[in-house]
């Protein structure tokens, strides 16, 4: 059993966009919630909010992050694996640094985070890793190749980490989890066209929505 008022949550990509709206969500309902981004919040920060400057491609720096996060508040219980980035170009336009950047954010920084923080929730046998991937990541959009790909490989990350805490850790109450949304009313999203009838969600929505799962288990 999860106690909400105890947990400490840490949600990456938590200064702005859905990331921002998860924090605020979390924060709200009383929870204690560490925010790891290379980018500085977006919004006023509660007292229940605890901000940590980290870019997550780096491992060293993650490591080092990490520590600082164990001594200043014990060790993570919840991770929310939601930071992303998306440069909206075709493959052809996109740069090698777009590309390589758009797969070290999206999916080694998932898998740094899964390395950082699952090995303590297995030894307890108590923890939550949810993992945000994208409608994307099933169909992919011209102009987000690289991106779709990315979105298609977390999915792979989220089905290898779950089958792997059961069958080879052996730890049943540690969930891996994902939810993958369409199109978000996002600033990422901006220049991105979509599909006939298609409607953008809200990013208010979906945080609530992702605290939701979270909290129903």
């Amino acid at each position: 059993e999860f106690d909400w008022m105890r947990e400490i949550i840490v949600v990456t990509g938590g200064s702005g966009g859905i990331g921002a709206e998860i924090v605020k969500t979390l924060a709200a309902r009383g929870s204690r919630v560490v925010v790891l981004d290379a980018l500085p919040l977006s919004y006023p920060k509660s007292p229940n909010v605890y901000y940590y400057k980290c870019d997550l491609t780096n491992y060293d720096e993650l490591q080092a992050m990490a520590t600082r996060i164990r001594r200043d508040l014990g060790d993570p219980t919840v991770v929310v694996a939601n930071v992303g980035i998306c440069r909206g170009k075709p493959i052809l336009a996109a740069s090698q640094r777009d590309i390589e950047l758009t797969f070290s954010v999206n999916n080694l920084a998932m898998l740094w985070m899964a390395k950082t923080f699952l090995p303590n929730m297995i030894s307890k046998n108590h923890g939550y890793l949810l993992i945000v991937a994208s409608q994307t990541g099933y169909v992919a959009t011209p102009g987000l190749t690289d991106y779709s790909a990315t979105k298609a490989a977390a999915i792979a990350i989220y089905e290898g980490l779950h089958a792997e805490v059961k069958n080879i850790y052996k730890a049943p109450s540690v969930r891996v989890s994902c939810v993958s949304p369409s199109a978000v009313d996002t600033k990422m999203f901006s220049g991105i066209k979509l599909g006939l009838g298609m409607r953008a969600l809200r990013p208010e929505d979906l945080g609530a929505l992702i605290a939701d799962i979270l909290h129903g288990g």
